[in-house]
Parts: structure tokens; C-alpha cells; sequence
């Protein structure tokens, strides 16, 4: 962190409470925490209003989680979630409570667009810049695959494992697997899917899908989507080369889905494309985008005609559930057990 000429290094503790602001070997302030986060111990200056957990202190005490206010004084927020993060757990029903009411284990998440401008101003405070779709790219990896700290969070050794190497598009295009991930396959990009949904409220769908569409097609991210997935109809190879489609594999999926006869061993980014075309020019539009693109126009393709048919129908039921309010289609948060749904049946591997 940098202040005018004055480079401060900010430490924290196991649930990335900020406990520490050094310059060089010099102390410049500290501070301890009890569970909830009601300051214990303090001694001289942060330098930072960030403070327990990472998030920001204002006047009033209340620390700001993105999505609400949290008072550790008391332990609980100020109101309540607007989802029911996990209805299989009863203890989510109580839609106050902070960390499942394990605080020295846990920390809560914002549970709101993590690209928004919330995120980018506290990127700005941290490198003096605006940041780039690169830092978004990154970003949304840290996302998808755990970290080292707490939660899976990301700390500093994550990040320079993430960058020390020759380029991190290798973690994305399967040259390289992230320590501690899943097998590439159906299941990991079922569990990808839902762990990025649980960033997003039920109103962010469009904001879900221009990530989604980023992260496992490739679609470049712009202010205006349409502008986006026309750009990568016309040049497709020119966006995967800047930002090439997280590689999910294909293990454990239905091969009817799967177009190995082009050696395409990563169906999920067909999926991600005519999903996107689905939501947002509705079922019809990418029903004939996909035939287009591999019906008998071209070189007929069955496996990538199927796939893309249920992209395009899953990407219009989920925009439906957005606009008409759930009254029509499923919502995104549902959509990793509707990918499931691709799964290789179990008599495949019976010898």
C-alpha cells in the first residue's frame, strides 16, 4: 500500500484482519481483535480503514461487507440477507447472523457483483490504477479456485504462485493445474458455476452472465453484451487470445455432448457461448445461431448441435426468471445442477 512516497506493507491474521502496518522494520500500528470483531487491543496507526476480516470501518463503526452493513459490537448485520445462502443448513434461516456464528473460523462473503465499483475502488487504493480486464480475468479466477488463507481466500504467496509463472493463462488452458483443484471435468465446472452464482444476488443475472460468459467462453467483457458476443462471432480466435476460455475438460460427460471428433476436449466453452446468445437474444436467436454455426451450413456437427440446443434454452430460462421475476425459468443459481443434468450415464462404464 502506498501513501504519497511511502511504501507501508499491511499484514493480517488468519481471517485477513488487517493487524499489522509496517514501513521497512518499523512499526507503524497494531491491532488485535476479539471474535465478532470489536477491537481487543490497538496501538498506534493503521494507515488504512481497513480492519477486521479486510473490510471497510467507517465513522460509525460498522464495518461494510459489500452487500450490507455488519456491527461487531454486537456480532450480527444490520439487516438481513436477501438469499437464504444454503436452505439445507437451518442455521442460515437466521439471516442476521454473521459466519454461521463461528467467527474464529470463518468469515462471510459480500454475496454481490465481484467486479462492481465497490471492487474497483478498492483496487485503485490498493495499485494507484484503474484496473484492466486483465485484473478482472484475474479476479475471477481467484473466485473459482481456493487460496491458501482462510475460506479459500487468496493471500499473497497465492498470488505470486499465480504470476511468478511464465504466464498464468497456463492455470486457465489446462497446462498447469492450481494446487488443491478438481480433476478438470462435468462436475468442476458444475461446482465453478455455483461457486461463482454465490457471488451474485437474484437481480445480478446480467451481471452473472457477462462473467460467466468471460470466464468459460471467452466473450469479452463490455459495457454493452451485445457489442461483446458480436465481436466474438466475427472473430472469435482473436478474444481467445487475449483471454482464452477456462479449460474444464470432459471427463464425466455424456460423449453425445461432447465433439471429439475435432478434438475439442472442452465442451464447456460451446456451452458458455450459446448459453450467452440465449440470454440474451432469447431461445430462438440461438437455436439458429448454433445451427448456423454447426448445422448443415457448415460442417454438421451433432454432438456441439445438442449441447448448444440446451445452452441456448438454458440461457433464455434463465433470463426469463430474471426479467418476468421467477415466474418463468430458473434462476442462475440453479443453473450448476442443470449442467449436471449432462452427465455420462453410469452404464457408459460398465465393462
Amino acid at each position: 500500500m502506498k501513501r504519497g512516497s511511502t511504501l507501508y506493507h499491511v499484514h493480517g491474521d488468519h481471517l485477513g484482519s488487517t493487524s499489522m502496518t509496517t514501513t521497512g522494520s518499523v512499526v507503524e500500528g497494531s491491532r488485535a481483535y476479539y471474535a465478532y470483531g470489536a477491537d481487543r487491543a490497538a496501538s498506534g496507526t493503521l494507515r488504512t480503514d481497513r480492519s477486521f476480516t479486510g473490510q471497510k470501518e467507517d465513522v460509525t463503526g460498522l464495518l461494510y461487507y459489500n452487500a450490507r452493513y455488519y456491527d461487531p459490537a454486537l456480532g450480527i448485520f444490520i439487516s438481513p440477507d436477501t438469499n437464504v445462502p444454503d436452505p439445507g443448513m437451518v442455521i442460515d434461516f437466521n439471516r442476521f447472523l454473521y459466519a454461521r456464528g463461528n467467527p474464529l473460523k470463518y468469515s462471510d462473503p459480500t454475496r454481490n457483483d465481484p467486479l462492481d465499483e465497490n471492487w474497483e475502488r478498492e483496487f485503485y487504493d490498493v495499485h494507484n490504477r484503474e484496473p484492466t480486464d486483465k485484473d478482472r480475468y484475474d479476479r475471477l479466477f481467484s473466485l473459482l479456485f481456493r487460496g491458501s488463507g482462510t475460506n479459500g481466500s487468496w493471500t499473497y504467496s497465492d498470488w505470486k504462485r499465480y504470476h511468478d509463472h511464465s504466464d498464468p493463462k497456463d492455470y486457465w488452458n489446462g497446462v498447469r493445474e492450481w494446487p488443491g483443484a478438481r480433476h478438470p471435468g462435468l462436475e468442476r465446472f458444475a461446482v465453478h458455476v455455483e461457486r461463482l452464482a454465490s457471488y451474485y444476488t437474484s437481480d445480478e443475472a446480467l451481471e452473472f452472465a457477462k462473467a460467466f460468459g468471460f470466464i468459460f467462453g471467452g466473450i469479452p467483457l463490455r459495457d454493452n453484451p451485445f457489442d461483446a458476443l458480436i465481436a466474438m462471432g466475427i472473430n472469435p480466435r482473436a478474444a481467445w487470445a487475449e483471454f482464452p476460455a477456462l479449460y474444464e475438460g470432459y471427463a464425466g460427460w455424456d460423449l453425445q455432448y461432447v465433439d471429439l471428433h475435432e478434438n475439442d476436449f472442452n465442451p464447456s466453452h460451446h456451452y458458455a457461448g450459446l448459453f450467452s446468445a440465449g440470454f440474451l437474444l432469447g431461445f430462438r436467436a440461438g437455436y439458429w445461431i448454433n445451427y448456423a454455426r454447426d448445422g448443415h451450413f457448415s460442417s454438421y456437427n451433432a454432438e456441439d448441435i445438442r449441447l448448444g440446443h440446451y445452452a441456448a434454452l438454458h440461457g433464455s430460462s434463465v433470463s426469463r426468471y430474471w426479467l418476468t421475476n421467477g415466474r418463468y425459468g430458473f434462476g442462475f443459481h440453479q443453473l450448476g445442477n442443470m449442467i449436471r443434468r449432462f452427465q455420462r450415464p453410469l452404464w457408459y462404464d460398465v465393462q
